[in-house]
């Protein structure tokens, strides 16, 4: 969630593994964004909600200015 002091929202977001299928605490850095080709992904370890997955667009969209 947004800090009421802050008019953006984060840009690294962590969850814990409960709340993706993972089994350790991962992150997304929207300052560290790199591209990656779709064969090196082989199978799918966890997954996000979509709710989640909006706040990393949300990030995304403001780090690359979107």
């Amino acid at each position: 969630m947004c800090d009421p002091k802050i008019n953006h929202p984060p840009i690294a977001l962590a969850w814990q593994p409960a709340q993706n299928g993972l089994d350790k605490r991962s992150a997304a850095d929207a300052i560290q964004v790199s591209s990656l080709a779709q064969e090196r992904f082989v199978r799918r370890l966890g997954q996000m909600k979509d709710d989640r997955m909006s706040e990393i667009a949300e990030a995304l969209s403001l780090v690359l200015e979107i």
